[in-house]
């Protein structure tokens, strides 16, 4: 249930599951400005799993502290998984 929470939360913000599979977790945003802003959580299997906050581009898009706290307790739930 936690999971669908923070999921559907992010849904509401406008933030869609673009794939979710054993190497990550992978969301996708249109912006009002036209581009696609992209949030990434990826298993590393040294254990050091990453973040990335990216437009189609590879530019950095910054996340607003309510987007960061939703995408760290997300981060959180999937990295107890993988270890």
């Amino acid at each position: 249930m936690i999971f669908l929470n923070v999921d559907k939360r992010l849904e509401k913000i406008g933030y869609k599951i673009v794939r979710d599979d054993k190497y990550g977790v992978e969301y996708e945003r249109e912006e009002p400005q036209g581009y696609i802003h992209k949030v990434v959580i990826l298993h590393k299997a040294s254990g050091n799993h990453i973040m990335q906050s990216y437009t189609g581009i590879n530019q950095l898009v910054g996340l607003t502290l309510k987007e960061q706290i939703l995408f760290t307790r997300k981060f959180k739930q999937i990295s107890r998984a993988w270890n």
